[in-house]
């Protein structure tokens, strides 16, 4: 087990070095002259065939077409525990390809090059990031399936040879160089690596919550504290269906937050929302397990307690939608027309 340990922190070094190695030389002339070669050479080999095929591949990883599947795992894998963390996979990544182009700002190839029309900036590569990351997620919940060996294998290598596929179209199709493509691809192998042991923790804490409750008293370290309470937030979100509807909206919030270029406040607005929202309803797990301790008869009290908790929840949830609307109504009018 710790030999696995240091594996991974080993390519997680690893993947963060070669990022930071591309990051250092975007300026370099012979990184640029060799990005320019291998684009100009794919260029030539096209044919429209293989473009139509590259084009249907890279639509596979639009941020639209990820919500779909984002929201369709949520629906398959909720009892088991994968719906938040699949959410959670999709927002963070798409939230760091985001924050990271806005960082280097770099140019995408000459237009001439251009198979496809693209707007925003090139590095990293947004389809490579997120198909390392999204895609890659499923390859951490395969290799976790209680499945024969045979059948993870092949769909191990079939979800890898997707991923494959879609760093190479961003080239082929003109709309990235072949460093911004590495790059993705090395910084979303990193953040997935660190993601997926945090996901480990979250998935053992309710099984260990569970067989051995927290002792009482005061914790004597600080990181007894965080443990507790990351205990705490993991049994709630597997233990509270509607947290999964709850993500599931902030899946869809996130990625047409970008999609829509939401301004600084906006997103503060978002985010604050988000996190009272989630807030409330561990709020509301924790009320109703304390009533139904003290009070395991039906009583009265007991239910005024819980519907008051909940009422609490749902006025948060209204603010929150209706905040949403203004916030998105203005954007997505002027599509609609």
């Amino acid at each position: 087990m710790k030999t696995r340990s240091w594996l991974k922190l080993g390519g997680f070094i690893l993947c963060v070095g070669v990022f930071a190695l591309i990051a250092a030389n975007l300026q370099n002339e012979a990184l640029h002259t060799l990005d320019m070669r291998i684009t100009a050479w794919l260029v030539a080999a096209r044919s429209p065939a293989l473009t139509l095929v590259m084009r249907g591949i890279t639509s596979l990883c639009s941020p639209v077409v990820l919500l779909l599947i984002c929201l369709l795992l949520m629906a398959l894998f909720r009892k088991k525990h994968y719906s938040i963390p699949v959410a959670v996979n999709l927002m963070v990544s798409v939230s760091l390809n985001y924050s990271l182009k806005s960082v280097f700002l770099r140019e995408r190839p000459p237009l001439i090059f251009q198979a496809v029309a693209e707007t925003g900036f090139s590095f990293p590569s947004g389809h490579a990031m997120a198909a390392g990351a999204f895609f890659g997620f499923l390859i951490y919940m395969v290799a976790q399936a209680q499945w024969p060996a045979r059948r993870k294998r092949a769909l191990v290598a079939l979800v890898a040879l997707l991923i494959g596929l879609i760093a190479v179209s961003r080239v082929y199709l003109g709309v990235h160089y072949l460093s911004d493509v590495v790059a993705g691809l090395a910084v979303s192998t990193a953040y997935l690596l660190a993601y997926s042991a945090v996901v480990g923790l979250y998935l053992r804490a309710g099984q260990d919550a569970a067989a051995s409750p927290a002792a009482g008293g005061k914790n004597k370290r600080l990181t007894d504290s965080f443990r507790h309470a990351f205990d705490g937030v993991a049994g709630g979100l597997k233990g509270e269906r509607n947290m999964i509807v709850h993500f599931g909206v902030m899946a869809l919030v996130t990625v047409f937050g970008f999609l829509l270029k939401l301004s600084e406040g906006e997103w503060l607005a978002c985010v604050i929302l988000f996190g009272l929202v989630i807030g409330m309803e561990l709020i509301n797990t924790a009320i109703e397990t304390t009533v139904d301790i003290c009070m395991p008869a039906p009583d009265p009290r007991a239910r005024l307690a819980k519907d008051t908790a909940a009422g609490a929840v749902m006025a948060v949830c209204v603010a929150a939608a209706v905040a949403g609307v203004v916030i998105f109504a203005p954007k997505l009018w002027p599509m609609l027309r």
